[in-house]
């Protein structure tokens, strides 16, 4: 998505606390459901101009990741919400880069099947984030194989790698909306979505919020942001805790792919 796009949204909120200044670093993890914990903050205190960070993150020991295709569902773009809702996700975020056709950029790989493939080419499809039997991991797209691969996405750039920030991002200071990626260092794996009225996050803020003392990423990548960046969770997960509700961030933009958990 083109970085210069800009818009207004509003945000669902699960839980009616306020949200954890990012200046102070302390990023709070609260139950969601089984397996499965959420933690928000706010970047800014300014009303007009607050954004906002939420993660999520699971063992997937009740949760399996997927990639949605919307062609599947009979559209070559839709919302996150819609594809979530289709297919049976309880949580769903944005995930390929597209053209202006709308065709996903790099590789896609959805229940075994290869759907698009690599782009090996320029300094922003970095990564991807590739789930076989027994493993989810994001690796550089050079180290990639698809043997054995179930569900791939390809994005980024990649933000963190071994445990530290990738350096030389270009635009690594611009502001957006973002979402992305991250496999912490006990293997759990988050969703960390940024959503603002007019001004969103950088690179750079995405690296810290990533390498934070409570969330601590080994790996971490970016998925397509600005008018593409939408969230949605399910009121219904099993186990939820008291006092959650659905959320449903929505983007400006219909996308072509989309990461679900599922049940498994």
């Amino acid at each position: 998505m083109p970085a210069f796009l800009r818009y207004l949204t509003c945000v669902g909120v699960l839980f009616l606390t306020p949200f954890t200044a990012l200046a102070d670093w302390n990023i709070h993890w609260k139950k969601l459901a089984d397996d499965m914990e959420i933690a928000q903050l706010q970047i800014s205190s300014t009303p007009l101009l607050s954004t906002q960070v939420t993660l999520i993150r699971t063992q997937l020991k009740r949760y399996k990741l997927r990639v949605i295709y919307s062609k599947k569902y009979g559209r070559s773009r839709s919302t996150v919400k819609e594809l979530a809702l289709q297919s049976n996700a309880l949580v769903a975020i944005n995930a390929s880069f597209f053209d202006e056709y709308g065709k996903a950029l790099g590789v896609v790989i959805s229940n075994g099947r290869m759907l698009n493939r690599l782009h090996r080419g320029g300094s922003t499809l970095t990564g991807i984030l590739a789930v076989s039997n027994n493993s989810v991991e994001i690796i550089r797209r050079d180290y990639f194989n698809p043997i054995n691969v179930i569900e791939a996405v390809q994005a980024g750039p990649l933000l963190i790698e071994k445990g530290r920030a990738v350096k030389g991002l270009r635009n690594a200071d611009e502001l957006s909306r973002r979402s992305a990626v991250c496999i912490d260092e006990k293997n759990r794996f988050l969703l960390i979505f940024v959503s603002s009225n007019f001004v969103g996050a950088s690179f750079k803020q995405l690296q810290q919020i990533a390498l934070n003392n409570n969330v601590q990423c080994r790996t971490a990548l970016n998925l397509d942001g600005g008018g593409s960046a939408q969230l949605y969770v399910s009121k219904k997960l099993p186990g939820a805790a008291r006092g959650i509700r659905e959320i449903s961030v929505p983007g400006r933009d219909p996308v072509p792919v989309v990461l679900g958990l599922f049940l498994r």
